[in-house]
């Protein structure tokens, strides 16, 4: 009989097997820990934007609140700095609040 781990599929990874995560994690670990240390360091605001169609799922797990919605920027390309696109221009955003 062959063993399980011998029969890979798409990217190395066995069939019916789900990606292998750190005992420890948990959705929107990162976001909570990113703010403990911004208050450890004195700040008393932490803001981040997602974009239209993103979920903020992890966020909001974390406790993080939408506090205002930003329409699409033209980009950010000025004549006294000129800058390339790199394809987020032209999408409206979402501001979130750790709270």
């Amino acid at each position: 009989m062959r063993h399980r781990r011998n029969r890979r599929g798409r990217r190395g990874r066995s069939p019916g097997r789900r990606r292998w995560r750190p005992r420890h994690w948990r959705p929107g670990a990162s976001c909570r820990a990113a703010w403990r240390a911004a208050k450890a360091l004195g700040y008393r605001r932490l803001i981040t934007y997602t974009q239209d169609g993103e979920s903020g799922a992890s966020l909001r797990g974390a406790g993080w609140h939408v506090i205002a919605s930003r329409p699409p920027r033209a980009g950010w390309h000025t004549p006294s700095r000129p800058r390339a696109g790199h394809g987020n221009d032209h999408v409206p955003r979402l501001l979130w609040e750790a709270l």
